[in-house]
Parts: C-alpha cells; structure tokens; sequence
C-alpha cells in the first residue's frame, strides 16, 4: 500500500528527491516568459518615449515626384534613374546672394 507522501509510482526515497517534473517546468516556462516580456519592454521603452505634459508640432513638406517607365522595366548601364529638379537648390543659392 503506497504511503500518502508519493502518487503509488514511486518509493517513498524517490518522492523526496526534489519537486515534481511538472513544476519545474512551469517554472522554467515562467521564468522564460517573464524574461522575454521586461525584454520586449526594453526594446519598446529604448524606441518609445512618453509624458503627461507634451506638445507636438510639426511641419508637412509635400514631396512629389513623376516617375516614367513601367514596372518591371530593364535598366541598362548609363540609363538615368533619377533626376533632381534644380530649381530648390537654385534658390537656395541665389537668396543669400541677393541679400549681399
């Protein structure tokens, strides 16, 4: 008749040898888990900021562009891919030497 200390499977020397199998490896599975959510907190609070008092203000710059060509088209050595459209630069330059 087994004793109320093992589950019948096991003799009493066997019973006091450490926890079952199953809660070690809840434990494990937890401390796992526990490891991996302060990592993925770490990653979110390294990238993320956040506060009780703040302002947001920003400007939006339209960019637009034309593309020609289709999809899928072959580029053959020397074509031109891009080409940038001069005029912002142009003013750039030319106000401060208006200003002179």
């Amino acid at each position: 008749m087994p004793s109320e200390k093992t589950c019948g499977r096991c003799t009493d020397n066997e019973s006091r040898l450490g926890p079952p199998r199953r809660l070690v490896v809840s434990l494990v599975v937890l401390v796992v888990c526990v490891a991996l959510a302060l990592l993925s907190c770490e990653s979110y609070s390294g990238t993320h900021s956040s506060t009780d008092d703040a302002c947001v203000d920003g400007r939006i710059h339209t960019v637009t562009g034309t593309i020609s060509g289709t999809d899928h088209q072959l580029v053959k050595k020397g074509d031109l891919l891009v080409e940038i459209d001069p005029v912002d630069y142009d003013v750039r330059v030319e106000r401060p030497q208006k200003q002179l």
